[in-house]
């Protein structure tokens, strides 16, 4: 395997800002693998699920709403400390946490995936899989729908 950067190079301009989730795909596509230590939201991360759904493999936080459908078996994820939110880092932080990624336990990670082809590719499909099957629009739909009509 190429050093994991190798392919990300064309990505970056497009990392680096504020992106859509189309765009996330488009950069997704030409890596060897994502890599998201960040802090804070409780979302649904595009960028990780864009490398689940193409088969790349993904290293992140063991925080927040990638666990949903992230787990160690189908992904490295780095563990941390949980940090308080300070005024000014977010509009809602009062009690308020994040977690600051272990960097040392992200470099393993990185190291391992990019050492073990058998393990990036059994992961990344398995990644695949629970992306294809948790989220594909037919759950989606029936998800929105009996929400929809719940009321």
């Amino acid at each position: 395997m190429r050093p994991l950067y190798a392919r990300a190079r064309d990505a970056l301009p497009y990392l680096a800002t504020d992106i859509d989730e189309l765009a996330h795909v488009v950069a997704a596509e030409r890596c060897d693998a994502i890599i998201c230590q960040e802090y804070e939201d409780a979302r649904f991360d595009y960028a990780v699920a864009a490398g689940d759904r193409l088969g790349i493999p993904v290293i992140a936080s063991r925080y927040s709403g990638n666990l949903d459908f992230m787990t160690d078996e189908n992904s490295w994820l780095i563990d941390g400390d949980l940090i308080p939110v300070l005024p000014g880092d977010y509009a809602f932080y009062q009690g308020q946490k994040w977690l600051e990624p272990n960097v040392a336990a992200a470099a393993r990670a990185l190291r391992e995936c990019a050492a073990s082809r058998t393990g990036r590719q059994r992961r990344a499909a398995l990644g695949k899989q629970e992306i294809s099957t948790r989220y594909n629009l037919d759950v989606c739909g029936e998800t929105y729908r009996r929400l929809i009509y719940q009321s």
